[in-house]
């Protein structure tokens, strides 16, 4: 006896081959993009420390992959944006013994691999992650103990012109997260940018606005006595006196005072401060 097509069982059985088949479409197109997404925010973040590191925006859109992949790995002939990690309890370069353990520890072997390490995945870690601490509140229970450090050098005349650091903080509503760099002598801020963050647009958004950003280059990093300053970022202009400071944003106090004290943690002994005190040494 011939089954009815248009039976309840045969309109199930259909069905259900129609979902196994989009679901294995979905998966594999998935599987398929993983690479490419990768690379896209592998990309985006060199993009964000390259518009810290001296070029302008309109220079780093202008640039290709290519050109940008050979500026991390040396064959640039004009600069070199080295990638090293380093222990902040110490301020230490990571030794190779302890940053293979470190790389198996997130599933990657290849020390050629180093730019793929994702920091962030040893924030929850016994070993590789702790509590933050001190006195300078950024929102954020624990942190990673092990950081990217970028050395960016001129080839051409062969000396080191800036150094650039992963910083993070919260703001009003989201994580921020980016960069911050400083001149080879720690004395002067050369930018400030940020790759992530769910800020409002128009107000705390405003941390991407080019103009906000210009501000931070060349503030001082220490104040008169030698220490870092109460404020990075003050409500209203910072007086003639104040170079330390940039002006908050408007009708974003929480953000402006959330991107103030991110710039000081990361600046202190709890983040990239042993590292600044070694390398001056």
């Amino acid at each position: 006896m011939m089954q009815n097509k248009d039976s309840i069982s045969n309109t199930f059985q259909v069905a259900g081959v129609l979902c196994l088949v989009c679901a294995l479409l979905v998966s594999a197109t998935a599987l398929g993009l993983r690479d490419l997404q990768k690379t896209n925010v592998a990309l985006d973040k060199k993009k964000n420390i390259l518009q810290v590191a001296g070029y302008s925006p309109e220079a780093v859109e202008k640039l290709s992959s290519a050109e940008i992949d050979a500026i991390f790995d040396g064959t640039d002939a004009l600069t070199h944006i080295e990638d090293m990690l380093v222990e902040l309890a110490t301020g230490e370069i990571l030794a190779d013994a302890r940053q293979t353990d470190l790389l198996e520890k997130v599933g990657l072997t290849d020390g050629s691999s180093l730019e793929e390490f994702d920091q962030e995945l040893l924030v929850k870690d016994k070993q590789w992650g702790t509590d933050v601490s001190g006195d300078v509140n950024i929102g954020l229970r624990r942190r990673e103990t092990v950081s990217h450090v970028y050395r960016v050098t001129n080839k051409k005349k062969n000396e080191i012109t800036r150094y650039v650091f992963p910083v993070k903080g919260k703001g009003l509503w989201s994580t921020l997260m980016g960069y911050l760099a400083v001149d080879a002598n720690f004395e002067k801020i050369e930018g400030l940018t940020f790759y992530s963050h769910k800020e409002t647009p128009g107000l705390g958004g405003e941390v991407d606005n080019p103009k906000w950003k210009k501000l931070w280059e060349g503030r001082l990093i220490q104040n008169d006595s030698g220490e870092l300053p109460k404020d990075y970022v003050v409500k209203g202009a910072p007086g003639s006196d104040n170079k330390n400071a940039v002006s908050g944003l408007s009708g974003a106090t929480i953000t402006s005072k959330g991107v103030s004290n991110l710039v000081k943690y990361w600046l202190g002994d709890n983040g990239f401060g042993k590292f600044i005190d070694n390398t001056k040494k």
